[in-house]
């Protein structure tokens, strides 16, 4: 039972840091990265938008 449990944790927190991961991609990314992508524009500007009055990133929230 407490592998059963050991398992689930580390596949949660594996999980967990593949998706931090994937979100601290995607804020790196410039406008010309995410047009190359296909996203539309409108999309790419409200991210950089969002991205400067913020002032912090998605990978300071952690996982959720």
């Amino acid at each position: 039972m407490g592998l059963v449990l050991i398992g689930f944790l580390l596949l949660f927190v594996f999980v967990a840091l593949v998706l931090r991961g994937r979100a601290v991609r995607r804020l790196r990314a410039t406008p010309q990265d995410m047009l190359r992508a296909g996203v539309d524009s409108t999309s790419v500007d409200s991210h950089q938008a969002a991205r400067n009055a913020s002032g912090q990133t998605a990978w300071m929230m952690g996982p959720f």
